[in-house]
């Protein structure tokens, strides 16, 4: 398969106090793809708009983050997505995270338009998902150490998943809805030798 792609993007960022930024942006993604594979040559050209509002405190020990993006792509309705969170260290070693946020994924070149099997009525995928995380670190002289623990919830509308129908061609179709959720964690020590 062979594609081109051509984005132009341009983006400003304002400090609007000491204690606050301000990003906003454009972008435009144009993609073709040539392959045998596929029904023809798709096209697709995706124009979107994005901001994102920062807030932090002056010794770095809290901050917060609202963002949003809408986009544009023809024939096809997208939601508008945002999210939110925001971090913040207590106890002098212990710091907790927390980030909602609303998703949607469109469906791929293959998903719609792959010759054996492709379902150009796939719908976009969209949902939420919920985090919420603990972190711990510590350091003492050259030896230090990092304990992580997150708790995720994920919920997908129109989840794309291929199947094979009764005679063994594999095809996508939307699910109607997908629940996960679970438990991340990760352990990190290090030890500086010199340099």
């Amino acid at each position: 398969i062979n594609t081109k792609t051509l984005i132009a993007e341009t983006e400003n960022r304002w400090r609007v106090n000491s204690w606050s930024l301000l990003n906003i942006g454009l972008n435009n993604t144009y993609n073709k793809a040539y392959a045998d594979a596929l029904l023809f040559n798709p096209m697709q050209n995706r124009f979107s708009v994005f901001a994102n509002y920062k807030v932090y405190s002056s010794n770095n020990k809290w901050s917060g983050v609202i963002s949003g993006r809408k986009e544009f792509i023809e024939n096809r309705k997208l939601p508008f997505t945002f999210s939110a969170g925001g971090t913040g260290i207590f106890l002098k070693w212990f710091a907790v995270g927390a980030t909602i946020a609303r998703h949607y994924r469109i469906p791929t070149f293959n998903d719609l338009y792959w010759a054996r099997g492709g379902n150009p009525a796939l719908k976009p995928e969209s949902g939420w998902n919920e985090e919420l995380g603990l972190t711990y670190k510590q350091q003492h002289k050259v030896l230090s150490w990092q304990g992580e623990a997150t708790v995720f919830n994920r919920n997908v509308n129109n989840w794309i998943l291929w199947l094979p129908d009764q005679y063994g061609t594999w095809s996508p179709g939307n699910v109607l809805k997908v629940w996960s959720r679970g438990v991340e964690y990760k352990v990190k020590l290090g030890l500086e030798k010199k340099k």
